[in-house]
């Protein structure tokens, strides 16, 4: 083994490889790092337009979802306002009927009030002419009675003047 060998030796190789490493140097930067800086350069634009991009959605997003929450709010509010309202309706309607119920009750019982009246009056005259009726029978029986009485008085009388 090479025991005195220096750790750099200066000589045409040297050289030359210096040479082919400014030469790799020069063709990387200029046909890859220039194009590959491009392409970053590029590609950190588009990420920075899909962040923009990205914040501008997410603020639409929470805007919408204010907006929709609004929206719910008053369409909530809405649908109480609606409910509160049916019920009112629903409890004039039965206040309504029920005052209609109670007319025709009334109706219905001043018609039967009236009907018994009548059918009190009609009996009443009935009874009335029953008892003129048996009045007369009875004041005829009584004068044909009364007439035979005086027949037969007359009848005596005259045998008794006889």
């Amino acid at each position: 083994m090479v025991e005195n060998m220096p750790v750099v030796s200066i000589d045409s190789t040297l050289f030359w490889q210096m040479i082919n490493f400014l030469i790799i140097i020069y063709i990387f930067k200029r046909y890859f790092f220039k194009p590959m800086g491009k392409f970053l350069d590029k590609r950190q634009e588009l990420i920075k337009k899909e962040l923009e991009e990205a914040k501008n959605n997410l603020a639409k997003s929470e805007k919408a979802k204010k907006d929709a929450e609004e929206t719910l709010k008053s369409a909530r509010k809405e649908a109480n306002d609606l409910l509160l309202s049916v019920e009112r309706k629903a409890e004039d309607r039965k206040d309504s009927i029920l005052k209609e119920t109670y007319a025709q009750r009334d109706k219905m019982i001043k018609s039967g009030e009236a009907e018994v009246i009548k059918m009190r009056e009609q009996a009443r005259k009935e009874i009335e002419k029953y008892v003129r009726d048996i009045a007369t029978d009875l004041a005829e029986k009584l004068i044909a009675d009364k007439t035979q009485a005086d027949l037969i008085d007359e009848a005596i009388n005259k045998v008794g003047e006889e």
